[in-house]
């Protein structure tokens, strides 16, 4: 049964017994002589304009029996002229104002100040022209305010009249056959007709003439009036004046003069109030309906007005949820407390309930559409929230705004996790393979999937994180409050838009036969699809235009058959269509790659199997794509999924330019690298994407042409602690000797990494026998080989560390640094054994240095390495000290001296002064003294005294009578340097 729409405006048939008391208060104040400005105060939508109108309603004079009979006893209202009336009292004024605001700037300060600035005269030329409409032209013919209307006929047949006597005079005829007016001369008295006939039109014509200036002339003087920029109160208020008394009205009721906040013009309605009640015999009341804010100071308020009303709102938030409950009693309970909240005028309420009621009707009318008590709850808070926020309701129509993002935000989560879970799957583990953990991970990432899947099928908007905080930010309070409430849910776009289901069919038809194939299909919104379905033919399901989602998802559940043919033309149309149904539902994978070769524009699709879509290179090879791809791999990947990496890359069907990106995002390293083909293996190491181990690089190096390129060289310098594990794998020792010798000559190696190759180096009696496979190695390397064993000591190794400056250790790193910084007393006999600073090991290594020195008679230039060579005792010691004399300083030669005063004495009984102080004395003192000095007669000791004669003043050594040498031929006494 179609729904009565209610009426929005006031209701002027109040009975109820409020209306009687504001009744009875418009009696007494309409009953009281000193009263003349009456208000009714109340905020908008209290029921001032219902009250007013009721009260001067007709209708309802002659049943309330009010005070306003008795005022108008001049014509009394009985039952039999009160029906020939419409409705209203014909005795007062009525003067309404309206001031409306776009949403765009209902806030808009310009609006405000567009508002605020009305000038008076503006309000008072409304005013008058409100009033004139109301009073009948003939009550006041002397008024300059006319109202524009059509010429009365008997004007029109004037005018007619008197073109005809202008022709009957201008043509003069002698003969007129006119009965009545043989024995009158007509022609004679023509101009005195047509003279006063046109004087009657002419004053017609001019009292509907309005002149905007007047501009008077006499003797030179003018003078000019402009009616209408001057002020209209005071240049014309005996023209007010004369409207008003020339009625029979005598109440003038103004609605709505608040929304200017001019108090102005309340005083010059004042002041014409009374200048209306002095000048003439009326008692002239005004009665104004303002809101209750108008006046912000009380006492300017109760001095304008001689008697104020209060209204009480008729509805307000405390009893709106009886009202909405009157009009939607079959409504859920919940949804009218919400709505509540926020409606507060009646009238809004009545728009509700007249929107609701129409679709309401046509959902009735309608068998197609099917609404549960939950839908019909639902459509009833979308209208409501429509009239509070239409810009808000439009963008719920359109799935766009602030919660259409937010459910398009999470939906796209929540299929993305699906498809996370869906990419980090084992394939091998799968097809049946893989280890046990393996495939318990596979069954934990379905589980999750199949939570993912149902968390998506009872989605609710009130899952959405963070909804309520963005809503609220939004000031849409009750939009947050109807999905808290579950009121509104995923399907409000369905709800509304099922009314207009027609309409997409018939676009979705229009496209379908369109000779532009174009995408305008692909996202429209069906409802009757089994209508529509019924309409297409096997042809238009190869057509490009066919493809759409809701249809899509309707084929698979149903006709399986037209679907496949669906997906293969959006396979040939390569309009992206494709990406769109799989980010819709990404179930549909399975069903889409079904057929033929199927590739993607990734850079349209959500991260869906993307191994998968990697391995079999199901999307177009491009840059972009790539690099889409990339991003995916670097969220998707952890170390479940290095196995599906490492298929992909060792695929020789998978596009190599992806290869690198999947190497770049590998979440561990490669354990074995022979498992790939050359071009992985370098950029594996390039990247240094493989275990570090001394398998991978000697079988990188093998591959590469047995040589450190810079990829291998990179890898071992950032990762030099290698591991030299073998597994018990039989390795080619001359290719493990081949890569040892590269080391030795390639400079870009760091010495780091050198030292942990040849530290560790599984074949540990592979030494350096030929000086030349070092000659270009750096000093530090072969000081570094020379300390380990990892060189043969001989002739040529001994004289390629001496002639570069090498000591047989790095003294940097041990104490015998110290030492070093004062060379001069580093053989002083007061200093401990220094050779203790020196291993067992490094004391063998010195000695068969020094075995090779002494039996091949090589002469040290290196100073650091001969007092390295001495500070270890041996039998070879002396021999190679006075054999290298010429790179010691005589302090040192002293010291050395003296410390070995024994043996060079060659364990013979000595003197109380030491070798090493006789030189010092020789070198020092006065000739008496050092004549007396002699020392044993062997190898050392002239060699020591061949040195001598090149220090001190003395011509020459002889064997004394006691076999001892002895220097003789002492000149001038002289102090040299002991350096």
């Amino acid at each position: 049964m179609k729904k009565k729409l209610k009426a929005l405006v006031p209701d002027t048939n109040l009975s109820d017994s409020n209306y009687a008391l504001y009744c009875s208060y418009l009696d007494d104040a309409l009953a009281d002589k000193r009263v003349n400005n009456i208000a009714l105060m109340g905020k908008y939508g209290s029921g001032k304009s219902s009250i007013i109108g009721t009260y001067f309603n007709v209708e309802n004079q002659g049943k309330n029996l009010s005070f306003i009979k008795k005022l108008f006893n001049c014509s009394v209202l009985t039952e039999k002229n009160s029906s020939k009336r419409t409705g209203k009292d014909s005795r007062i004024l009525r003067v309404s104002f309206a001031t409306f605001s776009s949403q765009q700037n209902i806030d808009s300060k310009l609006e405000v100040d567009k508002q605020t600035t009305v000038s008076d005269s503006e309000i008072f030329a409304n005013i008058i022209n409100q009033i004139i409409y109301q009073i009948k032209p003939k009550k006041i013919p002397l008024t300059k305010f006319k109202i524009k209307r059509p010429l009365e006929i008997k004007i029109k047949l004037s005018a007619c009249v008197e073109v005809l006597l202008i022709i009957l005079w201008l043509l003069k005829p002698k003969n007129m056959d006119i009965p009545f007016l043989k024995n009158i001369d007509v022609i004679r008295y023509l101009p005195i007709l047509i003279a006063i006939l046109g004087s009657v039109i002419l004053w017609n014509v001019l009292s509907r003439i309005e002149f905007s200036k007047l501009k008077i002339s006499w003797k030179g003087n003018e003078t000019e009036i402009n009616l209408l920029q001057d002020k209209l109160f005071e240049k014309y208020i005996a023209e007010i004046l004369y409207l008003f008394e020339n009625t029979d009205k005598t109440i003038l009721v103004i609605e709505d003069l608040d929304r200017f906040d001019d108090l102005r013009v309340f005083e010059k309605l004042r002041e014409l109030n009374t200048k209306l009640n002095l000048a003439g015999d009326k008692h002239w009341r005004f009665i104004y309906l303002l809101k209750d804010e108008m006046f912000k100071n009380s006492k300017e308020r109760v001095k304008f007005f001689d008697v104020i009303i209060p209204v009480i709102p008729f509805m307000t938030s405390n009893n709106s949820f009886d009202k909405l409950s009157q009009l939607f009693s079959n409504r859920s309970k919940v949804l009218l407390s919400i709505l509540s909240g926020y409606i507060d005028d009646y009238r809004v309420l009545l728009n509700i309930y007249n929107e609701y009621s129409v679709y309401l009707d046509i959902l009735d009318s309608n068998d197609r559409l099917q609404f549960s008590r939950d839908d019909k709850d639902q459509l009833l808070a979308l209208i409501a929230y429509k009239n509070f926020n239409p810009k808000g309701f439009e963008d719920l129509q359109n799935g766009q705004g602030v919660l259409g993002n937010l459910i398009k935000s999470s939906l796209e989560d929540l299929n993305k996790k699906i498809n996370d879970y869906g990419n980090q799957w084992d394939f091998n583990a799968l097809e049946g393979d893989g280890s046990p953990e393996e495939r318990e991970q596979n069954e934990e990432l379905e589980q999750k999937i199949q939570e993912g899947k149902k968390k998506l099928q009872n989605f609710h908007l009130s899952s959405i994180k963070g909804y309520s905080e963005t809503l609220q930010k939004e000031n849409d309070n009750i939009l947050c409050a109807l999905i808290d409430s579950d009121i509104i849910k995923l399907n409000y776009r369905d709800i509304i838009n099922q009314f207009y289901g027609d309409d997409s069919t018939l676009k979705f038809i229009r496209n379908l036969y369109s000779p532009v194939n174009n995408t305008n299909n692909q996202m429209l919104r069906l409802y009757q699809l089994d209508e529509l379905l019924d309409r297409l033919e096997d042809n238009d399901y190869r057509r490009p235009q066919i493809l759409n989602l809701d249809l899509a998802k309707w084929l698979k559940l149903n006709d399986l058959n037209h679907f496949q043919m669906l997906v293969q033309t959006a396979i040939d149309d390569n309009s992206g269509f494709k990406e769109k149904l799989l980010n819709d539902d990404p179930t549909m994978y399975e069903n889409i790659i079904a057929g033929e070769e199927v590739q993607f524009d990734v850079t349209k699709l959500q991260p869906i199997k993307v191994l998968d879509i990697i391995l079999n290179n199901r999307y177009k090879n491009n840059e972009k794509n790539r690099q889409q791809l990339k991003e995916w791999l670097k969220s998707l990947v952890n170390v479940g999924s290095a196995e599906s990496l490492i298929n992909i890359l060792k695929s020789k069907n998978v596009y190599d330019e992806i290869k690198p990106i999947v190497i770049d995002v590998l979440p561990v390293p490669i354990k074995d690298i022979r498992i790939f083909d050359l071009k992985i293996q370098e950029y594996l190491v390039k990247e240094k994407k493989i275990e570090n181990s001394f398998t991978n690089i000697i079988n990188y190096y093998e591959n590469v042409g047995d040589k450190l390129d810079e990829n291998l060289i990179g890898f071992i310098n950032q990762y030099h602690n290698v591991d030299f594990n073998f597994s018990g794998e039989d390795y080619n020792t001359g290719r493990i000797i081949n890569f040892l010798n590269d080391t030795l000559r390639n400079a870009k190696l760091s010495y780091v990494a050198f030292q942990n190759i040849w530290m560790k180096c599984p074949i540990s009696n592979f030494v350096i026998s030929n000086s030349e496979q070092i000659e270009n190695t750096s000093n530090e390397r072969i000081q570094f080989l020379v300390e380990i064993g990892r060189v043969t000591i001989d002739v040529g190794i001994i004289k390629l560390i001496d002639s570069k400056g090498i000591t047989v250790f790095d003294h940097r790193k041990d104490s015998f640094s110290s030492y070093l910084k004062d060379s001069d007393n580093v053989f002083d006999t007061g200093v401990h054994d220094i050779g203790s600073l020196f291993s067992y090991e490094n004391k063998i290594l010195i000695n068969n240095i020094k075995r090779v020195i002494y039996e091949n008679e090589i002469s040290i230039k290196n100073q650091e390495l001969l007092i390295e060579l001495l500070i270890v005792d041996s039998e070879w010691n002396n021999k190679i000290f006075v054999d290298n004399l010429s790179i010691l300083s005589v302090q040192q030669v002293i010291n050395y001296a003296n410390s070995n005063d024994k043996s060079l004495n060659g364990s013979q009984n000595t003197t109380k002064n030491k070798i090493g102080d006789k030189i010092f004395s020789i070198i020092n003192e006065n000739n008496r003294r050092r004549t007396g000095f002699s020392f044993v007669n062997n190898y050392e000791m002239k060699k020591l005294l061949e040195w001598l004669q090149t220090k001190a003043d003395f011509d020459n050594f002889k064997i004394d009578n006691h076999g001892r040498l002895k220097p003789v031929g002492f000149k001038n006494s002289k102090k040299i340097n002991t350096k």
